[in-house]
């Protein structure tokens, strides 16, 4: 690269038609927009630039092609949106400065016979309950979280996440795993049930998804017997092992294939097991699953 700086990047062996190319953050290391570029391709990789946040689906690093790469942009795709596009969400993945972009998160109800039992419900094996959480419910560990409106009865549920890589030949490919922490308006979904009525946002509100960094698949030690709990301000509430799950990993994801096209990017929470119950605001959870990062969070 020739020469820039907060205003102007011009690129060295190139060939953008001339265009000089508006950076509105350093470029170095941090997120940046190119106006209405969206993306390009490099040298056959496909580089997407989406409200200031960057998506390299091939991993090439983008600090590398500022500072050393010499490959000529053979495409540059013009878009205009006519609203502001959203955020890409996504996680830090352990051991390494990339993120994973979140797609869409699936949630399993009652995988735990013991919590089923807590909840009032039949615990033998049928057909797995799923439903959906937004990406905009994503929330990183150790942030602090405001106790969200219309609810007097929050409760936590710690579960383990599968991170979805993809489909390669047929099957579907596990990028990885993490902790995560499926958040509940308990208060709200009891009297939707008891209505008969929808029970969505009494799990799907903003804030309501937190989850740790994930763990590559190949980085993952066995977890298929791991110890998974969670504690509330030091006190332990929840404590299981993964292999008390009524349906396992692969049984779950055979189970959306049969419903939904999982792509890379989806998460999928697993269940909870027995133990759950509320927070209020001023407590700290922290939610761990043996050899996988932490999940923590606080509620103000």
């Amino acid at each position: 690269m020739e020469a820039f700086d907060q205003d102007i990047a011009v690129f060295a062996n190139a060939d953008i038609y001339g265009r000089r190319l508006p950076v509105f953050q350093n470029v170095f290391g941090q997120r940046f927009n190119l106006g209405s570029i969206q993306s390009f391709a490099l040298g056959g990789r496909d580089i997407n630039f989406l409200n200031g946040d960057i998506y390299n689906s091939h991993s090439l690093s983008l600090r590398y092609f500022l500072t050393r790469a010499k490959h000529k942009i053979y495409s540059i795709v013009m878009r205009n949106y006519c609203t502001q596009p959203p955020p890409i969400i996504s996680l830090p993945v352990t051991g390494s400065d990339d993120r994973f972009p979140v797609r869409r998160i699936y949630c399993v109800g009652r995988n735990y016979a013991d919590h089923v039992r807590e909840m009032g419900g039949d615990p033998n094996r049928s057909t797995p309950i799923f439903f959906t959480k937004s990406r905009e419910t994503i929330v990183g560990s150790g942030a602090t979280i405001p106790y969200p409106p219309l609810t007097e009865n929050l409760h936590f549920e710690v579960e383990l996440v599968v991170a979805i890589a993809g489909n390669k030949d047929g099957a579907t490919e596990v990028f990885g795993y993490g902790v995560g922490l499926d958040m509940t308006r308990r208060d709200m979904q009891a009297v939707a049930k008891k209505g008969g009525k929808p029970w969505d946002m009494a799990k799907n509100f903003d804030e309501s998804a937190p989850c740790s960094a994930i763990m590559r698949a190949s980085d993952t030690p066995d977890i298929s017997a791991a110890a998974i709990a969670l504690t509330n301000n030091g006190v332990v509430k929840q404590n299981s092992t993964l292999n008390k799950m009524i349906w396992s990993v692969d049984e779950i994801i055979a189970h959306l294939n049969n419903t939904v096209t999982l792509a890379a990017g989806d998460l999928i929470y697993t269940g909870t097991p027995e133990g759950v119950g509320p927070v209020v605001a001023g407590e700290t959870l922290v939610g761990t699953i043996e050899g996988l990062p932490s999940i923590e969070v606080t509620y103000a």
